[in-house]
């Protein structure tokens, strides 16, 4: 009996020790657990500003938000009540180059076949010169022109909201689709797919959010909230979701415009008209360019044309085949093309005198030449290309414009006047001229093969026509007592430079880097003046139409008619055959 006794009692002993143990580990796992969900609970509910993580939003006026990024702006937009007006410069810089604002009350947007003007406070508005209707006005403040929401919502494409929690106004690109969530429980917006992150905002059972991409697996999604600001939620708490189909709409109709009669295009720029029979010019021409139009300088700039038109030269010119596509000149004069292009009303009347001496002289294109635009301005020099382009297309007219090498313009946005005109022609010339340090070519070959790959970078090649000279820089370079070198140049036609180094007595040396030939001889008369030249001549010629040929491009323009040698034309006849 004693031994069960004794037997007993361990047995009792053991068990309670089990359930002292039990206890015990039932204890640390309760003050584990506690532990855990205390330290997830404050984990999960660490808060951080939005203003911390989205530096860039301001809490004193309204923030924009396009397509997602935040936009610095320098004007906010305004918001009245339910009104919601936007800032011409923003839409400028932003949305839409093709909305101009000329700061004196005059919104214009041009597209490829519309050019629309609209005024502060009125509801009448052009289109194209006709009278129309707003059903909302722009308004004006401290300086700044504002368009409403409704027409910038039509105008371009685009979803406006005002969020007023944080004062920001959400753009959405309307062509885009954009899949919608309802929540159906309470949540917190996170800074990253992860439950223990920052939140930095509660988001309600009933929210709608926009679905912008699925992480973590598919357990949370970055989203938008309704209050506009963009984190991460879990999946769970999404209910039904929609989609907000993209709307694009209808492309506008191009019209329909005249063709070069052949290709490639052979232009001829015609500065001599009023000094010669203009009926004398070589087969090869498809387009010939006189210098009909520049501007009236006295007493005022005002945009007057000085007309020196031609009807009979036109029509002689269709009736031999060939396309008539006169110079519109700046005088070559940086306060005449300030002048013409920075003014809104002035641009208006130079466009409708335009379009009058296409319709007076039956005319094919314009060949805007406006040389002394300089990059404070540049940006009125495109706006006045699109506000000519609708009209002169109703005509069946092109539009082409002459511009320098791009080394020498980088300035100019031949991205957009590619978007405006029919053609650009390329000055591949001047490369060396009376303000240059030293004597050298007017287009040597690596000069004018970067002068049109660069425009490439740019312009299509197939609305690119090459600049070729025909004319000859003759330089005669003075040698001072002290060493110094000074030098004049004089223009000439290729027959003459070749005549007068000659007589001479200089030997032409052919330069292959260059692509073309140079000659020297010192003055009969001053042994301290040397006569240089390289000349262009057919070889010369061939070399340059040989990058024409190699670029495909559309066509080449000589400047300027009747300077060169009869034989360049056979030159120009071999390209056109290669090209064809």
């Amino acid at each position: 009996m004693r031994r069960q006794s004794r037997e007993f009692d361990r047995r009792r002993r053991f068990k309670w020790a089990l359930i002292k143990i039990g206890v015990v580990l039932a204890m640390l796992a309760a003050l584990i657990f506690g532990a855990v969900y205390m330290v997830d609970s404050f984990l999960s509910s660490r808060r951080e500003s939005i203003f911390t993580l989205y530096p860039e939003l301001s809490r004193t006026q309204v923030n924009v938000v396009l397509n997602g990024e935040i936009i610095i702006t320098e004007t906010p937009p305004i918001v009245q009540g339910s009104d919601i007006f936007l800032p011409v410069d923003f839409i400028n810089e932003h949305i839409s180059l093709y909305t101009f604002w000329d700061r004196a009350e005059n919104v214009i947007i041009t597209t490829e076949t519309q050019v629309r003007r609209y005024k502060i406070g009125q509801l009448e508005y052009t289109h194209n010169g006709e009278p129309r209707l707003l059903s909302e006005p722009f308004i004006e403040r401290n300086g700044m022109m504002f368009i409403p929401q409704s027409f910038a919502q039509q105008e371009y494409n685009v979803i406006i909201a005002y969020h007023p929690e944080h004062m920001i106004i959400t753009i959405d690109d309307a062509a885009v689709a954009r899949t919608h969530a309802q929540l159906t429980a309470d949540g917190r917006l996170r800074t990253r797919p992860d439950r223990h992150a920052h939140y930095m905002e509660e988001v309600f059972s009933g929210d709608t959010v926009v679905l912008i991409e699925e992480t973590d697996g598919g357990n949370f999604w970055r989203v938008r909230s309704a209050n506009a600001i963009e984190g991460y939620v879990q999946s769970r708490l999404f209910g039904e979701r929609t989609v907000v189909s993209a709307v694009v709409p209808e492309p506008e109709q191009p019209l329909n415009r005249k063709q070069p009669l052949e290709y490639p295009i052979v232009l001829l720029w015609d500065v001599l008209f009023a000094d010669r029979n203009f009926w004398d010019v070589a087969p090869e021409v498809t387009i010939i360019s006189p210098k009909w139009f520049e501007f009236q300088t006295e007493p005022v700039i005002d945009g007057t044309i000085i007309d020196l038109g031609n009807r009979a030269y036109v029509d002689f010119a269709h009736a031999n085949g060939r396309m008539v596509w006169p110079m519109l000149t700046d005088n070559f004069s940086s306060a005449v093309s300030h002048a013409v292009l920075t003014d809104t009303e002035t641009r208006q009347f130079v466009i409708e005198q335009i379009l009058e001496f296409i319709v007076r002289y039956n005319l094919d294109g314009i060949n805007v030449d406006y040389e002394a635009v300089r990059a404070d301005f540049s940006p009125y020099f495109i706006q006045f290309l699109r506000e000519l382009r609708p009209p002169m297309h109703e005509l069946g007219a092109h539009l082409s414009v002459a511009l320098f090498v791009p080394r020498y313009t980088m300035f100019m946005n031949r991205t957009e006047i590619a978007k405006t005109v029919d053609y650009i022609a390329v000055m591949a010339y001047d490369e060396h001229w009376h303000g240059s340090p030293e004597p050298g070519p007017v287009a040597s070959l690596p000069f004018v093969e970067e002068g049109i790959t660069l425009t490439m970078n740019e312009a299509p090649a197939e609305m690119i026509i090459m600049g070729l000279p025909f004319y000859v820089r003759i330089w005669r370079e003075t040698t001072h007592q002290d060493g110094s070198r000074s030098h004049t140049i004089r223009n000439v036609s290729m027959n003459l430079a070749r005549s007068i180094f000659t007589e001479g007595g200089a030997t032409f040396t052919w330069l292959d880097y260059i692509g073309s030939y140079y000659a020297e001889f010192p003055s009969a008369d001053y042994p301290n003046v040397m006569y240089r030249v390289w000349l262009e001549c057919e070889r010369s010629i061939s070399h340059k139409l040989n990058i024409a040929r190699d670029y495909n491009l559309a066509g080449v323009a000589g400047w300027r008619g009747w300077l060169e040698n009869p034989a360049t034309w056979g030159a120009i006849a071999n390209y056109i055959e290669e090209m064809r």
